[in-house]
């Protein structure tokens, strides 16, 4: 793997893409995230205005090409000290849209408690919808009182 970063020139690395497209949401006002990003007043420290000073940080600070890149905090710049690198599953759970929920002072998102407790995303969803309360989103259902309907034969 290490000959591989070696010999592929820069622009066609996966950790140069990010660097790039990085600096496009936080300084083309033409880019499609701009808005989010740039728009915002989210920065590039001067460090990292160099793509070869990014890509030396990136590998010092456990980038593998599975991983994304994170703010730590989600108003803060890109800059070393508000950076990491984590997977896509990581990243998706510090989405806006995400629903969090706190349970016994344990806050988690939808997909993270169904994961915790083997219900699924979709039935948690519904009971929220449904009015439960947090305390009871994780209680199993006895099935042994509920009413089969059965099949009449012809």
């Amino acid at each position: 793997m290490e000959n591989k970063r070696i010999n592929k020139p820069m622009y066609k690395r996966r950790v140069y893409k990010i660097w790039s497209n990085m600096i496009q949401r936080c300084t083309n006002e033409k880019n499609t995230h701009f808005s989010y990003y740039g728009g915002k007043g989210i920065k590039i420290c001067e460090e990292w205005k160099s793509s070869k000073n990014f890509v030396k940080w990136s590998y010092e600070n456990g980038y593998q090409e599975h991983l994304t890149i994170d703010r730590i905090n989600s108003n803060g710049n890109y800059e070393p000290s508000n950076c990491r690198w984590i997977t896509r599953k990581e990243q998706s759970q510090n989405l806006k849209n995400n629903r969090n929920i706190e349970i016994k002072g344990v806050c988690k998102s939808v997909s993270q408690w169904a994961e915790y407790s083997g219900i699924n995303k979709n039935t948690l969803t519904k009971r929220l919808n449904n009015g439960w309360n947090n305390d009871e989103l994780l209680k199993p259902i006895d099935r042994r009182f509920h009413v089969k309907k059965s099949r009449k034969s012809i």
